[in-house]
């Protein structure tokens, strides 16, 4: 036995010697490798002929022929043995050779120093800065030149000249910005932009775009790091894109697994004046849990002591780079402060079917039940503590839920329209209303205005306390994360928003007084008093009026964050054809276009005579054009107020948006039309029809229906355009009331519907109908199908006839609102981006996999949205079929790519890109394109390429631009469909080889397509 022990204490001691030793033995190696090098090197005569520094030693490596290049390091680190840098450098010079037993020892010396990553970026360098335009997508000066990564190679010398028209005598060269771990680079070209402004006319002029480049070195195999980049949307890692966190929020880092070796960061910086940004590299420890839980964006409140929520959020980004996690469960730890009697049950919403994918971060939905336990007055917060198991491990989170009641507002939240989860803030009238059922006054905030302070921005001071919401309406302010302007995904938060408000109250026995969803008075200011322009204009029929404050008509007029093909580079290779389909994609979006519409409704609109963030020419060129349709409208400039005031005459009267003129205007107006003053035109006793609208509308004998796009548009007096002939052109219907008929002019019109029933609407069963020159005698009948009537207009385009195509216009292989363009209505509803797996060419598996991830976290932190990411093999049709499909990856490499292709007029080999007549064959060609999905009532969206160059220009379609207008992915002049070319890296828009719109039966149409020679 003492033996046994001896040779123990022996063996202890000598493991402890031999780690006391590792340091030095691994000293001795590298010294004798610098050593040995020194010498074969002089033996040879290879001798550095430069001085000794670390920006020569990259310039070496660089330009050099490698061994003379490492030479200068060998000669460098002999006298600089703890200079971790100048290590990496060496060992991976070695590795390029293969020489890995030398590289083995540079890489420990280096990690010995400065560990498995040296966690820094190895000083910047900055190309810059050149003119940019304003859309999500333009040409990059660099790849004239062979593209930043080529160009990347001359950052270390000064000698080679770049051109801009923004830099003096036209040129600018490589600088350097010293790295400082923790602190933001900030990059501030020297320009005299007071001149260019001045002498071009335009603010736009100020945004510019430019390159930073970046080296890393990773000391050990395969590490993975943690990646945090804040003050810009992407970085290029190798030249794969990872998220940058654009709008700063702190919490955002994603993971990616590396080799040993040298890396190089790419950022190509986008802004207004200086670019600000910070890169934070480390290591994710291999003990660590791989996953985390960041702080979720919101969190429902407790309204007069219940859960009036059933839903709340919270926030996983998987750590892993290769492992798929599954959540499994989530339980209740522990609810605080303890409370006796209540029952709260915590579940998944639809989140355990489908696993976060490596490098992910997304939200998940947690669906509450309690009982009826009410809190008492006294509560102020309630504490739960929840356990979150997955596949790759537990952990807890606390969350903390306000109580509020009476008349504070209160947040809540809902399922949108594209499954995520979504808040809004609410106020109760401040009066029982009729019935029982309230009108609600849907208001929209401006730029970065939280919904609480919009909903409490209803308020007024009473006998020295303030008061809040209005008399007999809801106040309903919703929001959604991001640029969306309350358009496209906005837009149909806020529609969603109100119809689940009006669910929930309906629902809820304790709340006396119910919302009604078809009763609204739209309002907002600054950008919501577009919102308010853009829902009323396209929902007319659920409007009792409108309330715009200081709102602007259309983004690409107001200001400079929007400017259409003003400083473009693209603006020298675009052509007329693609910039008219570009602006296609966003006209429905622009208010002047609509405002027929709104005849027969008020209009409120205000503004402050010395408002400079939105001038009131704005305000006036509206006025002008509602008055021109005859429209009910007031408008007032307001003395001496600004953008935004409190005080009106007398203090915290209601300010800008409650003041007692506008108080007395909502009160005047929310009030639910009763059910007997639905007609338009009436029967009277002698048979003869009376148009004389008795209802409070006061409703025009003559109104004109205004479409642009029917995907995002109700009824008008109870007409709805469902198809256009050529899609995104504007369609009317001109309704006039004759002594005898009704008389239907249309124009780019292809199908309607006439709605029975309806406040607004007309009851077009009281007199023949003539829809241009086709005659319908319903007055005989005296009656219509319960739902209405729906017309098509035949193939020849001169008869209407009475058809059923309207009951299920998709399903008869047709576009309808449900499958209507552009590229951004993939992402209008719940939708699943499908990742392939079946390329059998090396590392392309991985590569759509990046891809994939990058987009839905694009998604994420531009807007909040739940995307769910699936491989392909891991998807059946049938949950495919409910679901819209981002599918990234061609036939080669994605199961699910070939049916679409069958659906539409391209086709796709691992060579080339057909589209109608026209052959794309270039070794970068790209393809994006919508197609119909489970049996035409979804969309997919393909992106594929005849190279992983070709995919990653269509991918980098998803690409934001800065704020304030960073959108939510390909929601902004993104058609149909795009093929790019070899030169849309260079030229943006400009090097699009085609694209447009499909036609209604999903072909090629003459004058929707920029290549007209492929139809």
């Amino acid at each position: 036995m003492e033996a046994v022990v001896l040779a123990l204490l022996r063996l202890l001691v000598a493991v402890e010697v031999a780690c006391r030793g590792a340091n030095a033995l691994l000293m001795k190696s590298s010294s004798e490798l610098l050593k040995t090098e020194l010498e074969r090197m002089n033996t040879n005569g290879i001798r550095c002929s430069v001085d000794l520094n670390l920006r020569n030693l990259d310039f070496m490596r660089v330009y050099s022929e490698i061994n003379r290049a490492m030479s200068c390091m060998v000669q460098y680190l002999r006298d600089n043995n703890e200079q971790a840098w100048a290590w990496s450098l060496l060992g991976n010079s070695y590795q390029q050779q293969s020489r890995m037993d030398f590289a083995n020892i540079c890489f420990k010396q280096s990690a010995n120093i400065a560990g498995s990553l040296i966690s820094f970026v190895h000083g910047w360098y900055f190309l810059g800065p050149f003119v940019v335009g304003k859309s999500e997508v333009d040409g990059d000066p660099t790849e004239f030149f062979g593209g930043i990564h080529n160009v990347s190679r001359t950052r270390f010398t000064r000698d080679i000249q770049y051109y801009s028209e923004l830099a003096p005598n036209g040129v600018v060269r490589w600088i350097s910005f010293p790295e400082y771990k923790g602190r933001y680079v900030t990059i501030d070209p020297v320009v005299n932009w007071k001149d260019l402004v001045n002498s071009l006319g335009s603010l736009g002029i100020t945004e510019w775009q430019g390159w930073a480049v970046g080296d890393i070195t990773v000391n050990a195999k395969n590490v993975k790091i943690s990646l945090r980049c804040m003050g810009v949307h992407t970085v290029f890692v190798d030249g794969f894109p990872v998220v940058g966190d654009i709008y700063r929020r702190e919490q955002f880092s994603f993971p990616v697994a590396l080799s040993r070796g040298l890396h190089t960061i790419y950022i190509r910086g986008r802004t207004k004046g200086a670019l600000e940004f910070r890169c934070d590299v480390d290591t994710i420890p291999s003990s660590s849990l791989s996953f985390q839980i960041l702080k979720p964006p919101f969190i429902p409140d407790i309204y007069d002591g219940r859960f009036f929520s059933k839903y709340f959020p919270l926030l996983i980004l998987n750590k892993n780079s290769s492992d798929w996690l599954v959540i499994k469960r989530i339980s209740l730890v522990n609810i605080a402060p303890p409370l006796e009697g209540v029952d709260v049950r915590i579940g998944l919403k639809g989140d355990k079917a489908f696993p976060v994918a490596p490098g992910q971060t997304r939200p998940i939905i947690i669906e509450l039940i309690a009982n009826d336990f009410v809190f008492t007055e006294s509560c102020t917060k309630v504490k739960l503590t929840l356990l979150v198991s997955t596949s790759l491990g537990s952990a807890q989170y606390s969350l903390s839920f306000r109580c509020r009641g009476g008349q504070q507002s209160f947040l809540f939240t809902f399922i949108d329209h594209d499954g995520s989860l979504q808040h809004a803030a609410a106020i109760k009238p401040l009066l029982p209303c009729e019935e029982k059922l309230c009108p609600v006054v849907l208001t929209l905030h401006g730029t970065s205005v939280p919904p609480q302070n919009q909903a409490d921005s209803y308020k007024q001071m009473i006998s020295h306390e303030f008061v809040f919401g209005l008399e007999k309406a809801w106040i309903l302010a919703p929001t959604r994360h991001g640029a969306h302007n309350w358009e496209g995904p906005g837009a149909l938060t806020a529609m969603t928003a109100l119809r689940e408000f009006a669910l929930m109250t309906d629902s809820c026995d304790w709340i006396r007084d119910k919302a009604s969803p078809d009763s609204v008075i739209f309002a907002g200011h600054s950008m919501g008093g577009h919102g308010a322009w853009h829902l009323a204009t396209h929902f007319p029929d659920m409007a009792l009026a409108v309330v715009s404050l200081a709102g602007w008509i259309k983004k690409e007029e107001y200001g400079d964050s929007n400017l259409f093909f003003r400083h473009d580079i693209a603006n020298s290779h675009v052509t007329p054809q693609i910039k008219s389909i570009l602006e296609d994609c966003i006209t429905e979006n622009e208010a002047d276009r609509h405002v027929s519409n709104l005849m027969g409704l008020n209009v409120m609109m205000r503004i402050g005579a010395e408002d400079r963030t939105i001038h009131p020419y704005f305000n006036r060129r509206m006025f002008r054009i509602l008055s021109e349709w005859k429209i009910n409208v007031t408008y007032v400039e307001v003395k001496d107020k600004e953008h935004w005031w409190w005080d009106s005459i007398k203090t915290n009267d209601g300010g800008c948006v409650n003041d007692e003129q506008l108080r007395d205007f909502m009160n005047l107006h929310a009030v639910i039309p009763a059910a007997g003053n639905s007609e338009y035109c009436s029967e009277k006793e002698d048979g003869t029809i009376d148009c004389e609208s008795p209802n409070w509308y006061r409703a025009p004998v003559e109104f004109t229906v205004s479409v642009m796009n029917t995907a995002f548009m109700g009824s008008v007096r109870g007409v709805q355009v469902l198809q256009q002939i050529l899609p995104h052109q504007p369609s009317t219907i001109k309704v006039s009331c004759a002594w005898v008929k009704i008389v239907l002019k249309t124009e780019n019109v292809q199908m309607f519907f006439l709605k029975s029933k309806g406040s607004r609407n007309i009851r077009w069963q009281l007199y023949p109908l003539q829809i241009d020159s086709s005659e319908f005698d319903f007055y005989q009948k005296r009656s219509l199908p319960e739902d209405g009537i729906c017309f098509c207009l035949d193939d020849t385009g001169s008869s209407w006839s009475v058809c059923s195509l309207c009951d299920d216009l998709e399903g008869n292989g047709l576009r309808g609102p449900l499958t209507v363009g552009p590229a951004r209505r993939v992402a209008e509803n719940k939708f699943i981006i499908v990742t392939g797996s079946r390329s059998i060419v090396k590392g392309r598996y991985e590569a759509l996999q990046m891809f994939a991830v990058y987009i839905a976290n694009l998604f994420y932190l531009t807007s909040d949205t739940l995307v769910y990411v699936v491989q392909d093999r891991d998807l059946s049709s049938d949950v495919a079929d409910e679901y819209n499909l981002i599918i990234v990856g061609g036939p080669d490499e994605n199961l699910y790519a070939q049916q679409f292709l069958d659906r539409v007029p391209i086709n796709a080999t691992d060579s080339s890109i057909r589209i109608g007549k026209c052959h794309f064959q270039d070794a970068q060609t790209g393809a994006l394109f919508l197609a119909p999905h489970s049996n035409n009532h979804r969309l997919a969206l393909v992106l594929l390429g005849n190279s992983l160059e070709g995919l990653k220009d269509v991918v980098s379609l998803a690409a934001p631009t800065i704020p304030p207008m960073t959108r939510s992915p390909f929601s902004n002049m993104i058609p149909d469909f795009v093929i790019t070319g070899p030169g849309f890296r260079s030229r943006g828009h400009g090097g699009y080889a085609c694209c447009g719109f499909w036609d209604n039966r999903w072909g090629l149409k003459s004058g929707l397509v920029s290549c007209s020679n492929c139809v």
